[in-house]
């Protein structure tokens, strides 16, 4: 996984290893931010949704998501990105 220093974002780094379900359900990732005067740390879980690759799934798919965000948080601030498959 690769992290945007500027925006937060979360990607997948390497396509060619491919994310597989079987093989790990899950990974976690310690993010440390530093602004010059406070460092924090947080664990960002990532889940991997299993997904029948035998049988086309017609249906665009989306997941139920919680986000938090700041008080105050000035206009433009992002608040989270679900995913939709198809």
């Amino acid at each position: 996984f690769a992290i945007d220093a500027k925006n937060g974002e979360i990607t997948v780094a390497d396509s060619s290893s491919r994310l597989d379900y079987e093989t790990n359900k899950q990974y976690s990732l310690t993010v440390r931010v530093f602004d010059g005067e406070y460092a924090v740390t947080a664990v960002i879980t990532i889940n991997i949704k299993d997904v029948d690759e035998n049988t086309p799934n017609e249906a665009p798919e989306i997941e139920d998501a919680t986000f938090s965000i700041a008080e105050n948080s000035p206009e433009g601030t992002l608040v989270g990105t679900d995913s939709i498959s198809k």
